[in-house]
């Protein structure tokens, strides 16, 4: 049993860091997204 919660343990880790990565990306993608949105809204004003 110690190997299999390990192996879960780990496997949940794994799934938190993918979704912790796919969750900095797609922020990085708004925060670029809203950033190009603001320099062409103060460049038509």
């Amino acid at each position: 049993t110690r190997s299999v919660s390990g192996h879960a343990a780990s496997a949940i880790s794994v799934v938190i860091f993918c979704i912790m990565l796919i969750l900095t990306n797609l922020a990085g993608y708004l925060v670029s997204k809203e950033t190009k949105k603001a320099k062409t809204n103060t460049k038509m004003e």
